[in-house]
């Protein structure tokens, strides 16, 4: 059997973190781990990997069409 990954998307627009890094630097304090190196993305959003080990693509809600 092979396991095929799920990434699922994590999108930012609310008002206490308007924007993917302070998103991520919260995140990162709450030990939620960035892990870009899994594929190229733009500058402007992150892979992040959960203390589950999902994998989620963290953007800012303007950016879904974009990637």
């Amino acid at each position: 059997m092979t396991k095929t990954p799920v990434y699922l998307l994590l999108t930012t627009d609310y008002f206490k973190y308007p924007n993917v890094e302070e998103a991520t630097h919260y995140l990162k304090q709450n030990n939620v781990k960035t892990c870009d190196d899994i594929e190229k993305i733009p500058k402007d959003m992150h892979w992040i990997m959960g203390p589950s080990g999902t994998v989620f693509n963290l953007q800012k809600r303007a950016n879904i069409n974009k990637y």
